[in-house]
């Protein structure tokens, strides 16, 4: 699904020459067992891993609370969401991290 999003396929994929690949799952293996250990201080934190690199992110911030009386549906969700959407992750920029 990541290799669809435009402008990503050079991030995603490395080159032949790079020896580390970047979803190898040795790669959070060490997060994992950091994670499991009964004196981490980690709590109510999102990590994100690929290859070397280790990103630490804060919760996201609610920015609608939307009810219903019911089960939604795709007419009410389209309704209540369509003008409550936010400004979408730029991806260009965060590859180029």
């Amino acid at each position: 699904m990541s290799l669809a999003v435009p402008g990503a396929e050079g991030y995603l994929k490395p080159p032949a020459s790079q020896q580390l690949d970047n979803f190898d799952p040795a790669n959070v293996s060490p997060l994992v067992a950091w994670l499991a250990q009964g004196d981490c201080p980690a709590t109510a934190q999102i990590f994100h891993i690929i290859g070397n690199r280790l990103l630490v992110m804060s919760m996201p911030a609610i920015v609608h609370e939307l009810r219903a009386e019911h089960r939604w549906n795709a007419e009410a969700l389209d309704r209540e969401l369509r003008n409550r959407l936010v400004q979408p992750l730029n991806v260009e920029e965060f590859i180029k991290c």
